[in-house]
């Protein structure tokens, strides 16, 4: 059969396809069973976690005595008997058979049982003091009489309940059996007591023994069987594993001779046409360079095609050849016009070149006088703008000035309506002044009668006579401080007066001097506005300026771009020119070169 060498390598790239697609299906059988056995080595993992909450679920029911425990333990009993179910169905669809987990499964329900056991147990005693049968015990006990014997059978009860000593039953025996009179009520106490404490013996006095042991036994014994279950299947995972990796070796191994021998023998019928293609290329870089020879390759494969494609590359090289020396020749003799033309184009650029620096110059100087006309005008126009500023602040100090003004007028007006105000109060208490010496002159009048009166009554009158001349002393010294009074307002009158008259002087001073305040305001704002017209047609100025000095810019910017171009034109002459000698220098080496090989 001659077949391609693609045909060939189909072949191979199919056997090596289907293989490997073989070793995938293996390796993937594998890998879903062993993540399905360690899915169940997680699934054993959680029942060991949920077992150990199992177990602290049951300490916290037992120590603490509340219901929220047991509705705990359920949840957490029926959550681990469906990872047990999910486990067993897992292992059996894999046709493992772990009898160990019927066993685990088992002792779990016995454990249930006896907690559910355990839990009745434990509210039938009482899970409070006020529940069950502790608080029958307790309403009993507070029936019998406060006697001494009957406290010691209380203490007894009390130290078995806490701490479930049977030696605390028998003494409570030997008081009960010690006491002679026992009436109903005692009678019914000591049964309750016996029946708790049976209670308490079936459900455990300690974690060895009674349900508790039972439960505690029954837990151990499903740990230890967890353990072989899960050792079991880590020994099935172990085997799984080692059978995988054997399967995968071997089918490897045989793979790699099945391929190894398919190439070598694709690739020993490639060598033969290979050391054919050499011949020829050899020919090719001989000295001879014949391009006359031509490749005889009997096959039909690719190699064959090849081989007809070479004999026509060949063929084709052979008239690119004959091609390349008539136009190498052409090529020769357009170089040497391009030369002559580059001459001229050269000789052009130079005499553009020129003029272009020259008017470069000229703009250069006109830009830089717009430039300095510029800086002047600016100066001149921050000269006006402070000028303007200060002008500004000196309305704002005159306005604020005149302001100040009126505001002194205006306190001037009223200090003197006040102090007219004040002057009439003078007068006023002027008037008071002079009715206070009136009374005064009357007391010393009624004092000096006094006087008389008691001189005339002897010795009986002397104590009156001392008091008529303190009085008369009194009206003498309020008479001297009235005049002083009266002198002192004098002197305020007339100090007020002046003052009054001088403050009305001021006033109409101020007056004045606000108008004229006033009128310079006017005049200071009439200057600035005339600033501020002349800054407008300064920056007006300084705009247009700015726009010419743009335009020359532009100017410039265009004339420099119009010397670049012409740098470049004359250097692209240059090139050309360049080129041209090189390109007249390399179709004669072509032609020569292509003279040696035989068409």
């Amino acid at each position: 059969m001659n077949l391609s060498i693609k045909g060939k390598l189909n072949i191979i790239i199919f056997i090596s396809t289907l293989s490997l697609l073989f070793l995938f299906m293996i390796n993937q059988s594998s890998s879903q069973t062993l993540a399905n056995l360690n899915s169940s080595l997680n699934i054993v993992s959680s029942i060991s976690t949920q077992a150990l909450e199992l177990r602290k679920h049951e300490k916290d029911f037992i120590i603490r005595h509340k219901l929220k425990y047991i509705s705990k333990y359920n949840k957490t009993i029926d959550s681990m008997f469906l990872n047990l179910k999910s486990l067993n169905s897992s292992l059996n669809s894999k046709h493992i058979n772990i009898n160990e987990l019927n066993s685990v499964n088992i002792y779990f329900k016995e454990y249930q049982e006896k907690f559910i056991n355990f839990v009745e147990i434990n509210k039938e005693i009482g899970l409070k003091f006020n529940s069950g049968l502790i608080k029958i015990l307790a309403e009993k006990g507070s029936t019998l009489e406060d006697r001494e014997d009957f406290s010691k059978l209380k203490y007894f009860e009390s130290k078995f309940i806490f701490l479930r000593d049977l030696k605390a039953v028998e003494e409570f025996e030997t008081v009960y059996n010690s006491i002679n009179n026992r009436n109903s009520s005692l009678i019914e106490y000591r049964e309750t007591f016996l029946q708790i404490v049976e209670l308490y013996k079936k459900r455990g006095l300690n974690e060895k023994l009674g349900l508790e042991g039972e439960m505690r036994d029954s837990v151990h014994q499903a740990f230890a069987l967890l353990k072989k279950v899960t050792s079991k299947i880590k020994e099935i995972v172990k085997k799984e594993s080692a059978d995988s990796e054997y399967i995968s070796k071997i089918f490897l191994i045989t793979l790699s001779f099945l391929l190894i021998g398919s190439m070598v023998f694709v690739f020993s019928n490639i060598k033969v046409s290979i050391k054919t293609l050499l011949s020829l290329t050899n020919g090719f870089n001989s000295k001879d360079k014949n391009l006359k020879t031509r490749i005889h390759l009997k096959n039909e494969d690719e190699m064959g095609n090849i081989a007809k494609n070479i004999n026509n590359f060949v063929e084709n090289i052979q008239h690119s050849i004959n091609s390349a020396k008539s136009i190498s020749h052409t090529n020769s003799n357009i170089s040497e016009d391009v030369h002559l033309n580059s001459n001229k184009i050269k000789e052009r650029g130079d005499n553009q070149k020129k003029l272009i620096l020259e008017v470069d110059s000229l703009m250069v100087q006109f830009s830089l006088m717009i430039q300095q006309s510029n800086l002047d005008l600016t100066d001149v126009s921050t000269f006006l703008k402070n000028t303007t500023e200060k002008l500004l602040e000196s309305t704002k100090e005159v306005g604020i000035l005149n302001f100040s003004i009126d505001e002194s007028s205006k306190l001037t007006f009223e200090l003197s309506s006040e102090l007219d105000s004040l002057n009439a109060n003078n007068k006023d208490v002027k008037n008071i002044l002079y009715d206070i010496s009136i009374i005064s002159d009357e007391i010393n009048l009624l004092s000096l009668n006094a006087s008389i009166e008691a001189a005339r009554a002897g010795s009986q009158g002397k104590g009156f006579s001392v008091i008529a001349n303190e009085i008369q002393k009194l009206a003498n010294s309020t008479n001297a401080s009235l005049k002083m009074a009266e002198k002192s307002i004098d002197i305020l009158d007339n100090s007020m007066v002046r003052i009054i008259d001088n403050m009305k002087n001021s006033s109409d001073d101020m007056s004045k001097l606000s108008e004229q305040g006033k009128n310079s305001s006017k005049k200071i704002s009439y200057a600035n506005r005339s600033l501020f017209e002349t800054l407008n047609l300064l920056d007006n100025f300084v705009n247009k300026n700015n726009s010419l000095s743009g335009l020359v810019s532009n100017i410039l910017d265009k004339i420099l771009n119009i010397k670049d171009s012409s740098l470049n034109n004359i250097n692209s002459a240059n090139e050309i020119l360049s080129n041209s000698k090189k390109m007249n220098n390399i179709s004669k080496d072509l032609f020569l070169e292509l003279q040696q090989f035989k068409t």
